[in-house]
């Protein structure tokens, strides 16, 4: 029986990409958001939240519709690529890394999409929000009346454009390549990685089973992502328990087999002490803690 002292909480969840569940579970009930609706109306498309990214970009994609073929190398669903503001690096950008800043202002964002947000609030109602009041930002989206995460998005209503359903596969293939290679073709120009001059290391998506890249790339004065500074900071590769920053790319934390929640929470606490005392920069997790902590 519950213990009446202790709140019952519930939990909408997407397909569970980038949050990591406590070793404790979760005080309450976990919803999976399966609404799968959508509306094609010209190149306007309503689609519910639970949609799978990559199986809507195939599926707009089949209808000549262009815009979202990045997301089809994104694993979660709709609401949540709206929530976090998902984002993918633009192609102009795969053969070469101008710094931080430069990639922040030219990646490829759900939120450039949206046209509007059905949103269900705490007390039952329904209101749907337009993109300039969404206030999408690289860390997700906010509205002044609204608290980040108690809010549940029903639906999706995105402007795309028409293309050649040839052209859009194309380009889907060629970003999906690049995020499981980071090496693609796009025409008859071929991109590879290029090499850190900081760490001399080729940035590489892991295999091992993740919750996506850990933190957020903030802003510093050294004009670095996250994972060149953890790298820098010597923690590659380092290991608590089953977890470890991963040898491939240090953004990310990656489950060896049996590692625990707790595990990859240390090492992201490691993260944030050795990259603050090193570049004075105070990391923000991207990943969202669930559950009894």
């Amino acid at each position: 029986m519950a213990d009446p002292k202790l709140p019952i909480i519930g939990w909408e969840l997407g397909n569970g990409s980038n949050i990591l569940v406590s070793d404790k579970g979760i005080r309450g009930v976990v919803i999976k958001n399966r609404s799968k609706s959508i509306l094609i109306e010209n190149n306007t498309v309503t689609v519910g939240s639970g949609f799978l990214m990559p199986n809507f970009a195939k599926t707009v994609a089949s209808k000549g519709l262009a815009g979202c073929e990045f997301m089809g190398a994104i694993p979660g669903t709709i609401g949540g690529g709206v929530h976090e503001n998902a984002r993918f690096r633009h192609p102009d950008n795969f053969g070469a890394y101008l710094g931080l800043s430069a990639t922040r202002e030219s990646d490829l964002y759900v939120g450039q999409l949206v046209d509007q947000v059905t949103v269900l609030l705490p007390n039952n109602s329904v209101t749907e929000i337009s993109n300039k009041e969404c206030n999408f930002v690289y860390e997700g989206f906010y509205h002044y009346s609204f608290a980040f995460n108690d809010d549940v998005i029903i639906k999706v209503r995105l402007k795309l454009r028409e293309d050649s359903v040839e052209n859009i596969n194309k380009r889907m293939n060629a970003y999906l390549r690049w995020r499981n290679r980071r090496r693609t073709s796009i025409g008859d120009t071929e991109f590879l990685q290029p090499t850190d001059a900081f760490t001399s290391a080729r940035a590489q998506q892991p295999g091992e089973p993740s919750a996506g890249c850990v933190f957020f790339n903030v802003p510093n004065e050294h004009n670095h992502p996250t994972g060149r500074l953890i790298d820098l900071c010597g923690l590659k590769g380092k290991i608590i328990g089953d977890a470890q920053i991963s040898p491939k790319h240090a953004n990310y934390i990656v489950n060896l087999g049996h590692a625990r929640a707790d595990d990859v929470r240390k090492l992201m606490d490691l993260c944030k002490t050795e990259v603050y005392k090193k570049f004075k920069t105070e990391l923000i997790a991207e990943i969202q803690f669930v559950g009894e902590w």
